[in-house]
């Protein structure tokens, strides 16, 4: 499964996943990176990030918005335009949480302010807010434990400097090719229900796939085809981006950069549509 692809395609395509790293199935391997990823924090949920990717909106009634730079189960971090409008925000209050397009609404708390930012508790009355997160937080998870595959374990054209090869649960990969400090290219896949997905981001080209069966991928076993989307599948890019969202790996943030300001104009441009 080559990272060099066509930026664009004219109709669906099938092609056969699993063998990109040359130790078998690609997509079907179960073994979890999670013991060395052990959540640093001990807050009573882990919280993720956003701040690098600013993903996140809090709209509140009667108060100004906000961007969500933290989020987890129990609460978020909300940075606002100023200090007085930190200061002015409700202490308790409802309002809408918006990440890439997506919506719902939420009753939260607030328990700090300082300077523009403020933190918030979220007051879990019914489980719409729960279902929501989980749809965030899952992939944020798988995501958080994705650990660099040693070059000793992937195929011989993947353990150069130009590649970096993670695995994650879910199961989860990212595979990034790199010119010095430039992206060229990256591939996403991880299992979505019963479905695998993957993104695929070449010269400034996004394109997205669901697996639609078995195929023989060679000597490595049975891998998964992939049917990719005429139009990219917003939801396998917001999934996909979730994982990017919860990795700490630096090099993966630096050199993703590329690759989420393309899928941010994405959104943009659908939200302008809608």
């Amino acid at each position: 499964m080559s990272i060099a692809v066509e930026p664009h395609a004219t109709q669906c395509r099938v092609t056969a996943g699993g063998d990109a790293l040359g130790f078998g199935s690609f997509f079907g391997k179960k073994k979890s990176a999670s013991s060395d990823s052990e959540f640093a924090e001990k807050r009573l949920h882990p919280r993720y990030n956003f701040s690098v990717l600013g993903y996140g909106d809090a709209v509140f009634a009667g108060a100004p918005p906000g961007k969500i730079f933290d989020l987890s189960y129990s609460g978020f971090g909300v940075q606002f335009a100023n200090d007085s409008d930190a200061a002015e925000a409700p202490k308790d209050v409802n309002l809408a949480i918006t990440f890439l397009g997506d919506t719902a609404p939420a009753r939260a708390s607030k328990v700090y302010a300082r300077h523009n930012l403020c933190g918030y508790f979220f007051q879990h009355q019914d489980p719409t807010t729960l279902i929501f997160l989980r749809r965030i937080l899952e992939f944020c998870r798988f995501g958080s434990s994705l650990v660099e595959l040693e070059k000793k374990v992937v195929h011989d054209r993947y353990a150069t400097d130009a590649w970096l090869v993670l695995r994650g649960d879910g199961p989860s990969d990212v595979v990034l090719e790199r010119e010095k400090d430039r992206l060229r290219g990256a591939l996403i896949t991880f299992l979505d229900g019963k479905d695998y997905c993957q993104l695929r981001f070449t010269e400034g080209c996004i394109t997205t796939g669901r697996s639609i069966g078995k195929s023989d991928a060679g000597i490595h076993g049975v891998g998964e085809q992939m049917r990719e989307s005429l139009e990219v599948d917003l939801e396998v890019l917001r999934k996909a981006l979730y994982i990017l969202a919860g990795c700490n790996l630096k090099p993966v943030r630096e050199l993703c950069q590329p690759l989420l300001a393309e899928s941010l104009k994405l959104f943009a441009g659908d939200s302008a549509l809608a």
